[in-house]
């Protein structure tokens, strides 16, 4: 009886362990140049390289690719709704876009939602703003604001600004904000280095 039931065992530990490598064998295989930071899909041709930190998937979707480093496998996945042919990520919540695709801007993203999150094991939203003229009115002072100094001294408060958007509803772009008991408070990108004056709409989300 103990025999039986130690065969049955490992046949199904055999059983799980070909299903989990089997699952690897079907996903397209990547290929990396690193003296140009490239990616090739073999399968599709496909070429990808790394985006900024400020885009960000909003969820990993099915496993799609895999890349042999360092003798393990790294899997890319897709990125739930947009073309895999075209954006990719990993489980570190890299962006991965292909070499037809132009990076958008955040006023070419046309963001519908933002998201005001702190950051903890998790990101979690404490606060949306919804309303378009804000929104607007917070992607112009990212985007024509004039560009400050960071601040050297350690803000009051630090929050991730996550904006969403209808035509990119995969990606997120990330800006990070911080503020000041003077009352002063900043959008800032480290990708970049670009800071500018925030105004007043996202702090008065986090205070109110």
């Amino acid at each position: 009886m103990k025999n039986s039931r130690f065969i049955r065992a490992a046949a199904l530990l055999l059983t799980l362990v070909f299903i989990l490598s089997s699952c690897t064998l079907f996903l397209n295989t990547l290929v990396y140049d690193k003296t140009v930071n490239i990616f090739t899909d073999k399968k599709t041709g496909v070429k990808y390289t790394d985006a900024p930190s400020c885009y960000e998937p909003t969820a990993l979707g099915k496993e799609y690719a895999k890349w042999k480093s360092a003798g393990e496998n790294v899997i890319f996945y897709e990125i739930e709704g947009m073309d895999p042919r075209m954006w990719l990520t990993e489980e570190g919540k890299t962006v991965f876009y292909a070499d037809n695709v132009t990076l958008p801007t955040l006023a070419q993203m046309a963001p519908y939602s933002i998201y005001i999150c702190v950051e903890q094991e998790l990101s979690v939203a404490v606060a949306e703003i919804t309303l378009a003229d804000e929104i607007t009115a917070v992607v112009t002072a990212w985007e024509t604001g004039e560009a400050v100094a960071y601040p050297g001294t350690s803000p009051d408060s630090t929050f991730r600004i996550k904006f969403l958007s209808n035509q990119y509803p995969g990606i997120y772009y990330n800006l990070i904000y911080v503020s000041y008991s003077d009352g002063t408070s900043y959008l800032y990108s480290r990708d970049s280095g670009r800071c500018v004056a925030a105004g007043d709409i996202i702090d008065s989300y986090i205070i109110g």
